[in-house]
């Protein structure tokens, strides 16, 4: 058989070793310092900030430079690990894999030398002053381990810090865990530190966690330890970074303290166990393997259900409801979790009160007349307040717009059909929301002006009631037509494309 052979020529290993570490050398020092300022927001983190980075760019060196930060990364100039015990430092830098910066002298030193190493695009071999060579300390994803002393003691140190019961989170930003060790060492923490939870930032977080994460084997029959701890957050981190500390890891917080609480009342038998409190921060928080934990075992869903909230009850009212599911939705679209049909069902059943069956005219009189829409928390509302409800909604929509940014944006795309409905109806209950005027309405309805003209005219006192009766109904039917075109049915059902 006839073999196909590529023209050009041929590697070693040690010579393709020395081109890649040129390349990697060449194209991560970051020359454009203001590409870095969206890093700045880890600036306003708490002090003493733990960077543990599997790069070998120098992005947080820069900004630490940029930023008049004292930071350390092991080297003094040789290797010196005790600086991390140190405080004095605002930045510890944690490189997994080496650094472009980090040098191996022929005797086996390790010692830091921050030049760029090349000159006119060619790589400069550097000496020490001894005469010995050195070479780039770097590794690389999926190699065959070996013992390097800087490396091997940093990747001790970080095991050490995951099982440390004040370890609590883990920000993970943009690293597909193609290191099968730092897998093993994430599944022996959450077995050894049960406080510890994963935030895991990037645009693919979900489909990351599910394949490297979430199960033991490759058959995806057994979880892992870590299976219910990982928060996908399936944004560019330089959009959600700001929003990080102060709303993602915040509403954290809160869920883990309530989940306790929660837990703690169902041991002692109490019966009104705030889970919805405590569901309320899930969403908030974007977790969504925990939310359906909670849902389907702990509430049956019974929340999702209309029902009057006085004030006292756990329950919030419908309108804040439908917000918090309209949010689990869009995020369930965007990671692609698995649960957006659930949450196409849970809000098309809360929005069953949008039936046209219940649409009610009041208060017709000579100078117009009011659109009273539904019941919403067991009262009859009008449309302004139904309008406030779609207004959120929407706010909410373009809010992960932001978030996504425009590369990631059409993740939303399925959801557009739906949008495009919220929003009609959304404009009609604001053109309808209080009072409607009769000039106003013909406006809208030339065809209901002749009706319209016999009962505001100045003989409307000869008007029957039948007669009002009769205009009545047609004003009805107009309109409940009118929603039919925007429902695409008798209620606003929610779909996905």
């Amino acid at each position: 058989m006839k073999a196909n052979v590529m023209s050009g020529f041929v590697l070693s290993a040690s010579e393709l070793k020395s081109s890649l570490e040129e390349f990697i050398r060449k194209v991560v020092v970051i020359k454009d310092e203001r590409k870095l300022d969206y890093l700045k927001e880890l600036l306003n983190f708490k002090f003493p900030l733990e960077i543990y980075s599997v790069n070998y760019d120098t992005c947080i060196e820069q900004l630490s430079h940029m930023n008049f930060l004292k930071y350390t990364d092991g080297f003094d100039i040789y290797w010196n690990p005790d600086n991390f015990k140190d405080d004095k430092f605002s930045i510890k830098l944690f490189k997994l894999h080496g650094s472009i910066i980090w040098y191996e002298s022929n005797t086996k030193e390790y010692l830091k030398i921050p030049v760029r190493g090349f000159d006119n695009d060619e790589p400069i071999n550097l000496r020490l002053i001894t005469g010995e060579t050195v070479n780039p300390l770097l590794i690389y994803p999926m190699q065959k381990w070996e013992y390097i002393e800087p490396l091997t003691e940093l990747q001790l140190l970080f095991k050490k810090r995951l099982i440390e019961k004040d370890t609590k989170f883990l920000v993970v930003v943009g690293y597909s865990f193609r290191d099968e060790y730092i897998i093993r060492m994430l599944w022996d923490a959450a077995r050894r530190n049960e406080e510890l939870y994963i935030v895991l930032i990037d645009p693919n977080a979900q489909e990351i966690f599910e394949n490297r994460l979430k199960f033991l084997d490759p058959d995806k029959n057994t979880l892992s330890r870590i299976a219910d701890k990982v928060i996908c957050l399936p944004y560019p981190f330089s959009k959600i970074i700001y929003f990080l500390r102060n709303e993602y890891l915040r509403s954290l917080k809160n869920s883990i303290r309530n989940e306790k609480s929660c837990i703690n009342n169902e041991k002692v038998g109490n019966e009104n166990i705030p889970w919805m409190s405590l569901l309320r921060q899930l969403i908030k928080c974007e977790f969504s393997e925990k939310q359906e934990t909670i849902i389907e075992e702990k509430m049956s869903e019974q929340w999702f259900k209309p029902s009057l909230w006085d004030g006292t009850s756990d329950i919030p009212r419908l309108s804040e409801r439908i917000l918090l599911s309209w949010k689990a939705l869009l995020h369930s679209v965007i990671a692609r979790d698995g649960f957006e049909k659930k949450w196409i069902e849970r809000l098309n059943k809360m929005f069953e009160f949008t039936s046209i069956d219940h649409l009610f005219i009041q208060n017709m009189n000579p100078s117009g007349f009011s659109l009273q829409s539904f019941l919403v928390d067991d009262k009859l509302r009008n449309f302004n307040d139904l309008a406030l409800i779609l207004n959120s909604m929407e706010i909410e929509f373009d809010r992960k717009i932001e978030l996504l940014g425009e590369k990631f944006k059409n993740k939303l795309d399925r959801i557009d059909e739906t949008l495009e409905r919220l929003i009609d109806f959304m404009d009609y209950c604001y053109h309808f929301a209080g009072e409607v005027s009769w000039k106003r309405y013909i406006i809208e309805r030339k065809d209901m002006e002749k009706q319209i003209l016999e009962y505001s005219d100045e003989k409307k006192q000869f008007i029957s009631e039948e007669e009002k009766r009769k205009l009545l109904r047609i004003i009805r039917e107009r309109e409940c037509t009118e929603l039919q075109k925007i429902f695409r049915g008798i209620t606003f059902r929610f779909q996905l494309s």
